[in-house]
């Protein structure tokens, strides 16, 4: 082969493997493992004849796994996006706290609050995570499960983990009291509903599966009347649930969600999470 044509062959292979590759389907990258924090903290401030603040704030040293992935196909048995089922690999929480709350009666007693943590367990009892990625150029679902979708979900319940101090001071003296308290902690943000059916109507099964994409569509309807009818965010001192649409932002599962706490009477507050993996 002369060198002209030997040139000329080399040219139309490169450009063969360039027109290949620019007609192949783009695969985002995905990591296998996510790692980063998750905070949630509740802040409580007195009314009437309360004074001060206490706040908790509970830190979970977050690390999730991909355990399998759910391949989502056309009606022509393509795939247009998966769907990956995270689960903890390792995560662990601490409890922070800080502040006191005074309860002013008369002018001879009060009644003094401080906050103490005795238990920082190392394993949350539950955290899982659910994330949607479409692999085509326009996502077959649009706005009802955008590009990136994802959700978090977890829960921490121990007896007996946090400890206040009660100190009483009247004309006869003063009285100090140590009560416990549990911590209950629980969440769930994100496209729950959807991404929580699809999981359930494929089970626990640690085997890659195959859904459709009128399947997903099914799901996603009835997710939509059923968030019709509920509450958005709801927020108490044990449990943070939001239904807001979160997608990965520049790759990262990252945000904030703040809302009030229901008025009791003798205090107000308000609680908030915020994560950032990636």
């Amino acid at each position: 082969m002369k060198n002209k044509d030997r040139q000329l062959y080399i040219i139309s292979i490169i450009l063969i493997i360039l027109l290949s590759l620019s007609c192949s389907k783009e695969q985002p990258f995905i990591p296998a493992v996510w790692e980063g924090t998750i905070t949630i903290e509740t802040k409580l401030i007195g009314k009437k004849m309360f004074i001060g603040e206490q706040i908790t704030s509970s830190v979970i040293n977050v690390r999730l796994k991909e355990r399998r992935r759910i391949s989502i196909q056309n009606d022509k048995k393509k795939e247009i996006g998966f769907i990956i089922v995270l689960e903890d690999d390792g995560s662990t929480w601490h409890i922070d706290t800080a502040g006191t709350m005074t309860q002013q009666s008369t002018d001879t007693y009060s009644l003094h609050n401080t906050i103490n943590v005795i238990i920082n367990d190392t394993v949350p009892d539950t955290l899982s995570g659910w994330l949607y990625i479409s692999t085509e150029k326009d996502n077959p679902f649009g706005n009802i499960l955008p590009r990136g979708s994802y959700c978090l979900l977890g829960s921490i319940n121990r007896n007996n983990a946090i400890q206040y101090i009660t100190t009483t001071k009247t004309k006869a003296g003063t009285q100090s009291k140590i009560n416990t308290q549990n911590f209950i902690k629980d969440f769930k943000i994100g496209s729950i509903n959807a991404l929580e059916k699809i999981g359930d109507h494929h089970g626990t099964s640690t085997e890659n599966t195959v859904t459709s994409q009128s399947s997903i569509t099914n799901f996603l309807l009835r997710s939509h009347q059923t968030l019709s009818q509920i509450k958005q965010q709801q927020f108490s001192t044990n449990k943070i649930i939001s239904y807001k649409k979160l997608s990965l932002e520049d790759g990262k599962m990252t945000g904030t969600i703040t809302g009030p706490l229901p008025d009791v009477g003798m205090f107000q507050g308000e609680a908030s999470i915020s994560w950032e993996l990636d």
